[in-house]
């Protein structure tokens, strides 16, 4: 029985390699994951850079991981900032919760923690071109 898909979502390593540049070839859309730091942002927007210069496909980005009591001890004083490095359409902010962790490294689902749910109902609601508000707790 065949199925058809609407949308497949490939995790890529970080980076530009072999299996990023595979993907993005055959990729409509891209979503860009980083963490609220600057190595991370700046990989990001490096590339966001070159999937506008070589393919010009849909982009958009995650923040992952996000800490708000960390945050502006890290480097950056608010999340325009990153927006502003990155170029790109933010799509939702993810943030650290080890309730989520050991959900995810034990293949366990997200729809027990309330706030992953509503966080992550929101990213797929956007990914489908509705408008939600963004949701960081």
């Amino acid at each position: 029985v065949s199925k058809y898909y609407n949308y497949i979502i490939l995790d890529t390593p970080g980076g530009m390699g072999t299996g990023f540049k595979v993907a993005e070839e055959l990729a409509d859309s891209i979503v860009i994951v980083v963490t609220p730091d600057p190595v991370s942002v700046r990989d990001g927007a490096k590339v966001a850079d070159y999937i506008e210069t070589h393919k010009n496909a849909d982009k958009r980005f995650l923040i992952n991981k996000f800490d708000e009591k960390n945050f502006k001890d890290n480097y950056y004083d608010n999340i325009d900032e990153i927006i502003d490095e990155i170029k790109v359409q933010l799509l939702g902010i993810i943030p650290e919760d080890k309730e989520i962790r050991n959900k995810v490294y034990n293949g366990k689902p997200l729809d027990e923690i309330p706030v992953a749910s509503k966080i992550f109902d929101a990213i797929a609601g956007r990914l489908l071109s509705k408008n939600i508000p963004l949701i960081i707790k």
